[in-house]
Parts: structure tokens; sequence; C-alpha cells
């Protein structure tokens, strides 16, 4: 074998290699998606200044994907304020229940506050009704 023959030899094992992290990290991040989607109540979110508005489409007269497309502007939000964002992800560490899902808690907080760039003060807003002008 020549010298250029066990150089691309290397090269072709590291490339292997690199494919074979990437896709593992990438088969991670698709897990992480479905346990978010499984244990989410909500599926879908706005993003409102520092209201975290939780949708479901079945309430609403066109989907998500359509009133992306056609409505750009002012949106008004008559809701019910539920919650801090802060008190939905802490947890009790003294009952079991807690301690189990305490790195699922973990996995959620950082899945939303990099989804959509929420502060620990973010209030929940349940939607009565939103109106697009």
């Amino acid at each position: 074998m020549t010298e250029k023959e066990i150089l691309m030899l290397a090269m072709f094992r590291n490339l292997n290699r690199y494919e074979k992290k990437r896709n593992d990290f990438y088969e991670q991040i698709r897990n992480t998606l479905e346990i978010c989607i499984d244990v989410l109540p909500f599926t879908k979110f706005m993003s409102i200044n520092d209201f975290l508005v939780p949708l479901d489409e079945s309430y609403l007269q066109e989907s998500i994907n359509k009133i992306k497309f056609e409505y750009t502007g002012k949106i008004t939000l008559i809701g019910q304020y539920t919650n801090n964002y802060k008190n939905i992800v802490e947890y009790n560490k003294g009952t079991t229940f807690s301690q189990i899902f305490s790195t699922l808690n973990k996995i959620l907080n950082e899945f939303l506050k990099n989804s959509f760039n929420i502060s620990d003060y973010s209030k929940v807003i349940i939607p009565i009704a939103l109106y697009f002008e």
C-alpha cells in the first residue's frame, strides 16, 4: 500500500467515525423532541414579548401554518393568566415523583428556553381569543 492510499484510508475511517457521531447526536435530538411532544400538553406555542402562549389548533378557525402565512400584522390576545414559566419548570425535590422526572424537567426547560427565547419570568397565558390586524 502506498502512503497516499494509507492516508486516504485513514481519512475515510475518520469520516465514518464523524458521520456516526453526527448521526448519534441527531438521534438524541430527535428522541428529546419526541419526549417533549409526548409530555407537553401543547405542541404549538407563540412567544409574545414576555408571554408564552400555548396553542390548541383544534380551537382555531384556520391552521397555524395558514395563520403564519396570511397574518403578519399586530396580534391582540385575550387570555387567562395561568402561571409564570419559572413556577412550571421548578420541581419539589422531596417527592419521589419529582425525583424521577427531574431530568425530564431540565430537558423541557432548556427546550422551551432555547426554542422560544423566554425568560424565567415569562407569563403563561391560555388564549381565549386571538385577533390579527
